[in-house]
């Protein structure tokens, strides 16, 4: 991300994370979910109860 907070974001950089569904696994106690954003290729997971 850039350090402006009005960057735009150039070939590269990120603007500002702005995450997209990417995955699902469902599991007997609930179901965890990955994250991907859509300008850098950051990775958001979220735990099911299970994990």
């Amino acid at each position: 991300m850039g350090l402006d907070d009005a960057n735009t974001g150039g070939p590269g950089e990120c603007p500002g994370h702005e995450f997209v569904l990417s995955g699902i696994q469902l599991r007997a106690r609930g179901a965890s979910m990955t994250q991907q954003c859509r300008y850098c290729g950051a990775v958001s997971y979220t735990p099911s109860r299970q994990d």
